[in-house]
């Protein structure tokens, strides 16, 4: 089912789409007679993201997995900044949106970070490393869980891997936060490398039937 940009409704014979250049798309509705111009455009019933096909939003969910090997090709930068987009729009409390986030691309400073971390050397081999801070609030943890989680479901929706490192409460965590030039009063929640996957992990997941309980545990 595809929703209007616009108002949300429910619109699958009155969406259009023009393509006014390689990187910009018009989304059209006839029926409330107003256009979006943004990069994801409506293609035979499904989103394009920078001209490729998007996943469907329930198959990234049940497809994301831990990737921890990357082929030398780079990231496009406009990649990049639509991930950190999707992690920016992340649920907060009280909309406190405390997130900053580093993208670290330079070879020496992805060996720095890699080499600073306990179980994060394949950083080194990453083509880039987002590194997830937040303001040391209440709820920055939670916050900035569900940032790095938006992170890694929209680096899956590009057809990338990644890996969500620890960082927050590890030993390490001040050292990074030094590295990225990070500001008193911020804490490091994660280490997320992204890149064109190298591997194809399937680990073993616990069964719905073994983990959903109904009214009770």
């Amino acid at each position: 089912m595809i929703r209007c940009a616009d108002c949300g409704c429910c619109r699958d014979t009155h969406l259009r789409w023009l393509v006014s250049g390689p990187k910009q798309g018009f989304l059209r509705d006839p029926a409330i007679g107003r256009q979006r111009v943004g990069l994801m455009v409506i293609y035979r019933g499904k989103e394009m993201i920078q001209g490729k096909v998007a996943m469907d939003a329930i198959e990234v969910l049940k497809t994301r997995r831990s990737v921890r090997a990357y082929k030398r090709e780079p990231v496009p930068r406009m990649t990049i900044e639509d991930i950190i987009d999707c992690g920016r729009l992340a649920a907060t409390a009280i909309n406190i949106q405390p997130w900053e986030f580093v993208a670290v691309t330079n070879p020496d400073a992805l060996r720095s970070i890699a080499k600073t971390t306990d179980f994060g050397g394949f950083i080194a081999d990453a083509p880039v490393c987002v590194v997830v801070l937040c303001r040391d609030t209440k709820y920055y943890l939670e916050d900035g869980s569900a940032a790095t989680e938006n992170i890694l479901l929209a680096a899956r929706a590009h057809g990338l891997g990644s890996c969500w490192v620890a960082g927050d409460k590890k030993p390490y965590a001040a050292e990074i936060c030094e590295l990225v030039g990070a500001p008193p009063g911020y804490k490091l929640v994660s280490l997320v490398p992204i890149g064109h996957p190298a591997e194809s992990p399937e680990k073993a997941k616990r069964s719905l039937s073994d983990v959903l309980h109904w009214e009770k545990y």
